[in-house]
């Protein structure tokens, strides 16, 4: 009797593991999948958009702002301002070269790989400042490369691209349009999601462009997951400031905005 009753108890604590170690599992996967869901998703990262720079340029001197516009959680939206600035320079044998310690409206730039570009300053979290159209740039210059020289780039920054959308719909065709005319060379349009991003580049005083459903669909949806840019800019060529080297001066200006895609 003793016996019997032993050997269900066995049989019965087998079928008591098996069910526990099943128990287990599903539980796993459970939580498997719902840490993948509850996953964030990723923000499209709010980056100044590149340009092109003439092939043919020996000196080359970028100055950009971009205006930044976010809304919080309680639905507030808040603007800030960021100027940005990037230069190099070349030899006859096309090979980048060094001006000394370069500055633009007082404020120095690294030199990082025969490129200038801007590091923000503690104290200047809003980047360069630029008054008007006004872009200083000094160079201390260098014997084995640019001489010294303090010249004023006043060429116009496009006017500010304002965006008024707040929303996209993924499933229809969306025009994205400034509200006002932009005068520049050339305006970048970007519309960007959790899961990619669509840029097309449009010529003269373009103010739209339109992005297609298809195109969309491929870039995710997400509340205040969608990032609209608009980036117009000017290219000027020159040949006096530098007698015999082909210059250009480019001024940049971007409003970028999240949105939600729907």
């Amino acid at each position: 009797m003793n016996c019997y009753f032993h050997a269900v108890f066995l049989k019965n604590m087998k079928k008591f593991f098996w069910l526990f170690i099943t128990a287990l599992i599903v539980l796993s996967a459970f939580y498997s999948c719902k840490k993948e869901d509850t996953a964030e998703p990723p923000i499209p990262k709010n980056e100044l958009p590149g340009t092109p720079i003439p092939e043919n340029a020996r000196y080359f001197f970028k100055s950009s702002v971009f205006h930044v516009s976010s809304i919080n959680a309680y639905g507030q939206s808040t603007e800030y301002k960021i100027g940005d600035a990037f230069a190099f320079f070349k030899n006859d044998s096309d090979v980048k070269i060094s001006a000394g310690e370069l500055t633009i409206n007082g404020l120095p730039l690294s030199l990082e790989q025969g490129n200038y570009v801007y590091k923000k300053l503690g104290n200047f979290p809003e980047g360069v400042p630029f008054t008007g159209n006004t872009a200083t740039w000094t160079a201390s210059g260098d014997t084995a490369g640019v001489p010294p020289f303090s010249i004023n780039d006043n060429s116009p920054f496009p006017a500010k691209p304002v965006i008024l959308d707040k929303k996209i719909n993924t499933q229809e065709n969306f025009l994205l349009a400034a509200r006002d005319t932009i005068i520049a060379d050339s305006t970048i349009f970007i519309i960007a999601g959790p899961k990619g991003s669509l840029k097309k580049v449009k010529g003269p005083n373009s103010r739209s462009c339109l992005f297609s459903k298809d195109e969309l669909k491929t870039i995710g949806t997400g509340r205040s997951l969608g990032l609209i840019q608009i980036s117009a800019y000017n290219t000027v060529s020159d040949t006096l400031t530098f007698p015999g080297i082909l210059t250009f001066f480019q001024k940049q200006t971007t409003a970028s905005k999240y949105v939600d895609l729907e």
